[in-house]
């Protein structure tokens, strides 16, 4: 047996047709295929939820949908007994149930939706009917009389006699057989299984049986097609043995080019490295030109830290202590006199200024302070005239008043920073004779 017969075989099981639920199948053969039911018997499937999930559930879509035609059990019933058949389902949502339609005469097609699933009566043509007579003889008795009615003309011996109309009118004619055309009858099936695990569970006996034969063909064959195996492999081994000797010359002239360009494609690659080092140096030198300035920038935050303005200078640095240091001797606050003696005068905190008026002042305050620690001002003021004073503090005062100084002489100004209001008060002490 050849290889491809062998996968023609496994072939078969792979592609198993399935066919999908709700699919009608038309068949000469009586036995169900797997997994559909007869739809000419108005057959009970009891607990599809459970055994047909995927039925069950597309029935429910399409009973919502209005897809299908559905009935319940006494309206299913009372139109098999009317019609004989019906193309409705009923779908049990209460108990899981689903009962098929019951089709046993002509399908056809609709013109509208609303006919999807609805059975028909029988139904003939309006027509008339001619009755041939030669007997002029009539009485009660005439079966012709009892069927039809009287004639027409019925005092004549002889001719043609027409009866009355005959329509669809009546219910009567309904339960007639309605004239078949010629035809063939078939078995009617529904699916309802429709993947591959509800087709395995039903079919597994079928397909077991299915693979038993396949292997025991297989094992059959299996001399054959090992033996169709040695002859290949023998076939290779005198191919290569009669070809080795013509191929070394190629192979050898293949090496020498194989081996050239291995060698201009490593002076190619050596040149990229070679390159490549050049960009790695420059970026190198980039990359420490940059450290260096960095350095230098950290070099000159500490130096400013440490040596810089003090208004740069945080609380804790060193140039804070230093020039807290500057400020006490033998731990005793210096009195720091200002150069400045009139306009705007910047004060520090936590210093002791004197100061002699010459002229209006407007004293200007840090505006950050740490609110951690207690901040105070303290300057000794002579006033040889009453001049104008702007405390800075924004109307913030000791006692909620303007400080008096309204006299010349001698002064205590004191500021001090109000940590709860985050804001500068100011106040004035009185100490020596008007001058």
């Amino acid at each position: 047996m050849a290889l491809e017969e062998l996968k023609a075989e496994v072939e078969k099981f792979n592609n198993k047709p399935l066919r999908d639920s709700f699919d009608i199948i038309v068949s000469l053969v009586g036995t169900a295929p797997t997994g559909a039911y007869p739809l000419w018997t108005g057959e009970w499937i009891y607990n599809a939820r459970s055994i047909y999930k995927d039925f069950w559930a597309k029935a429910l879509e399409y009973k919502k949908g209005q897809n299908i035609r559905t009935l319940s059990t006494a309206e299913y019933e009372a139109e098999v007994e009317e019609y004989g058949e019906t193309g409705a389902f009923v779908v049990d949502e209460l108990n899981g149930h689903i009962r098929l339609p019951k089709i046993i005469h002509f399908v056809s097609g609709l013109s509208e939706l609303s006919e999807l699933g609805k059975p028909f009566h029988d139904s003939l043509p309006e027509h008339s009917h001619k009755v041939y007579q030669n007997n002029g003889t009539y009485g009660a008795s005439s079966s012709i009389f009892q069927s039809l009615g009287p004639l027409t003309n019925p005092g004549s011996a002889k001719g043609i006699f027409e009866t009355g109309g005959v329509s669809n009118d009546g219910d009567s004619l309904h339960l007639g057989s309605e004239t078949a055309p010629k035809h063939i009858k078939c078995a009617v099936f529904i699916q309802v299984a429709n993947n591959t695990a509800e087709i395995s569970a039903m079919d597994t006996a079928v397909i077991a049986q299915e693979l038993s034969d396949a292997i025991d063909d297989i094992e059959a064959r299996g001399a054959e097609v090992i033996a169709e195996v040695e002859d290949l492999a023998a076939e290779k081994v005198n191919l290569l043995n009669q070809t080795t000797t013509t191929n070394v010359g190629f192979i050898e002239t293949a090496g020498s080019e194989q081996k050239a360009l291995v060698t201009a494609e490593g002076v190619k690659q050596t040149d990229l490295v070679t390159a490549a080092g050049s960009n790695l140096v420059t970026t190198g030198n980039e990359q420490v030109a940059r450290v260096v300035a960095a350095g230098d920038e950290k070099i000159a935050a500490a130096e400013n830290w440490a040596i810089g303005e003090i208004v740069d200078c945080p609380f804790g640095s060193a140039k804070y202590w230093a020039n807290e240091a500057k400020n006490n001797v033998n731990g005793q606050e210096l009195v720091i006199a200002l150069d400045a003696t009139a306009g705007s005068i910047s004060l520090e905190t936590n210093n002791i200024y004197k100061l002699t008026c010459s002229g209006a002042v407007n004293f200007v305050l840090p505006a950050s302070v740490n609110n951690a620690i207690h901040n105070q001002i303290k300057v000794m003021v002579h006033m040889p005239a009453v001049y104008a004073v702007d405390w800075g503090t924004n109307g913030r005062y000791f006692n909620n008043e303007v400080p008096d100084i309204s006299e010349t002489g001698n002064y205590d100004f004191y500021f001090d920073y109000d940590a709860i209001a985050e804001a500068w008060v100011a106040g004035a002490l009185k100490k020596g004779p008007t001058v």
